[in-house]
């Protein structure tokens, strides 16, 4: 039982599968004031890894506060039952990828951090995505986009794409995405463990969500993936995303081919941006800037300030070190 205001509120915890590998699962609180739903927040778990150690992690997943609840506690106390449960489980700790302005809010209300920022990128296909993220008339919004159109022609020139390679769209991870890992895990040093059980978890169970693009060679040993997706505002406004990447040999060629074939069949079907999300890793942050990808903010990832001052303790505080995607937070 916790006190909103004057109004007594019970906070319920809700179980929720959000997990690959069946590992206990998530939870989450809804607050109950009366008969009315006043307050809830989800998590989802997953397994993280830094070096050799893995562990599970809770990742902060929706928040909602009734508007007549707001400003007096709620969200503090859903928060503090969730962090609770993340020092439970142990492990790596309760983290989240909220947007700015909830960050003030966790910065000052939770003394908590901003442990390292994830690069969005955006790569424009068309006039339109410059004049709807910048807002400028049309004239000048066409300029730019042309000029801009120019410079990535001329960088294709000097650029390898690998055109040899096998790229094609399958529908899931089993039976190959294991030897990837396996060879990914001795360069992202930290980060989401992404074996074929958690890619057909995450991916592959939804794919009427999702496209996956294998890169092979001819005798088809798989080289790296790419994991596309759509989001829609309005006819006129559809963004693609590349919600997951990996090349583990770091070969730019393979980077290159993988981005080239999603960003032709978003081109086909009429998407204007395609977001992306990466960590400061060195090899997929140039690849991205490279082929094209410009920087427009980045997002914060939190922890608890005791919890990043622990990171950072034993050796892992070096953004650098880290590989985190945009289908690692819950943005999509």
């Amino acid at each position: 039982m916790a006190t909103c205001g004057k109004e007594p509120v019970t906070l319920l915890i809700m179980i929720g599968k959000c997990t690959a590998t069946k590992p206990p699962p998530a939870p989450g609180f809804v607050a109950v004031a009366g008969e009315k739903i006043v307050g809830s927040i989800l998590s989802c778990r997953r397994r993280f890894r830094l070096g050799d150690q893995i562990s599970w992690s809770l990742e902060r997943g929706d928040a909602m506060t009734h508007p007549d609840y707001r400003r007096q506690g709620m969200w503090r106390e859903l928060m503090a039952r969730l962090s609770a449960a993340g020092d439970q489980i142990g492990g790596f700790p309760v983290m989240g990828f909220p947007a700015p302005e909830p960050f003030i809010g966790h910065r000052k209300k939770f003394s908590q951090q901003a442990f390292l920022r994830v690069w969005r990128m955006g790569l424009p296909l068309s006039p339109a995505a410059i004049r709807i993220q910048t807002g400028m008339p049309a004239l000048p919004a066409w300029l730019i986009y042309r000029t801009y159109a120019v410079c990535r022609s001329v960088w294709g020139l000097f650029h390898p794409v690998g055109r040899k390679l096998q790229v094609e769209k399958v529908t899931g991870f089993a039976g190959w995405a294991d030897q990837l890992w396996q060879m990914e895990s001795t360069r992202a040093e930290a980060g989401v463990v992404k074996d074929a059980d958690y890619l057909e978890w995450r991916f592959g169970s939804n794919p009427d969500s999702y496209t996956i693009y294998r890169a092979a060679t001819s005798t088809g040993e798989p080289l790296g993936f790419l994991v596309a997706k759509e989001r829609s505002r309005s006819d006129k406004e559809v963004f693609g995303m590349v919600a997951d990447l990996m090349v583990p040999s770091r070969r730019t060629p393979i980077l290159n081919r993988l981005l080239k074939a999603a960003v032709c069949d978003f081109r086909a079907r009429g998407i204007i941006l395609v977001d992306a999300w990466v960590s400061p890793a060195p090899f997929y942050r140039r690849g991205l800037l490279n082929f094209g990808f410009l920087p427009v903010k980045r997002h914060p990832l939190v922890v608890l300030e005791k919890h990043a001052e622990h990171i950072r303790k034993i050796g892992w505080g070096d953004p650098r070190r880290w590989v985190i995607m945009m289908a690692d937070s819950d943005n999509i």
